[in-house]
């Protein structure tokens, strides 16, 4: 138990579970085995309709230079895992937390939440790249209200067809973007970091010094 409260992630959800649980709802504790992993390496794919349409990079405010430097591959890794296991990959609609081991190729998952304007976005904006995220599916019927709504600054017309906009705009100098696809599928955009964000400070980053340390050999 004690292992449990020193997580207030974990604590506010149990927290929460005793307030809400009902004989429809009920919360179960999953052991897993611990995996040594990276945390500098930790992915959100964002799925919708069976196709992984974006990759961000999870830690929003860490600048890791191998990412940069590996982008297209770490890309080419992520969606060749996802292309394997798509069809014992039980949800179409969700939001896949994935860790990625460049030495060994391989992909480890993390957990998976819902396809949500409530599940963070990371390098992405729901409010902007709703319809990135969604691969340009209007899921709830509201994508351009939305739009219209939550970017309507962002808006542009669209060449060649008058009565269209789409919400454009140009990255941060910090912020690194490409396409990629699995061959036959639909592209799926990855962002990353290609700088240190400002207003990251050194006393911020010494403060995380122990969790992003490189791992020892």
């Amino acid at each position: 138990p004690g292992m449990l409260c020193k997580s207030e992630r974990v604590y506010t959800d149990l927290l929460r579970s005793l307030e809400f649980e009902s004989g429809d709802v009920v919360t179960k504790l999953v052991v897993r085995e611990f995996v040594d992993l990276d945390p500098r390496f930790e992915f959100r794919c964002f799925i919708c309709d069976g196709e992984m349409t974006a990759v961000s990079q999870y830690a929003n405010n860490v600048y890791v230079e191998k990412i940069g430097q590996n982008s297209e591959f770490i890309a080419e890794i992520i969606l060749a895992f996802y292309n394997e296991i798509r069809p014992i990959f039980c949800y179409r609609f969700a939001v896949l937390d994935i860790a990625v081991d460049l030495e060994s190729e391989s992909v480890t998952i993390i957990e998976v939440n819902p396809l949500s304007p409530s599940t963070g976005a990371s390098l992405f904006q729901w409010n902007c790249d709703r319809r990135t995220l969604q691969g340009g599916r209007d899921l709830w019927g509201d994508l351009d209200s939305w739009e219209e709504h939550a970017a309507s600054h962002l808006l542009k017309q669209v060449p060649g067809k008058p009565n269209k906009k789409r919400v454009t705009y140009r990255l941060p100098s910090f912020m690194g973007e490409i396409q990629t696809q699995v061959p036959g599928r639909p592209f799926c955009v990855f962002r990353f970091l290609r700088m240190p964000p400002p207003g990251v400070t050194m006393a911020s980053v010494e403060a995380m010094s122990d969790l992003w340390q490189e791992p020892t050999s």
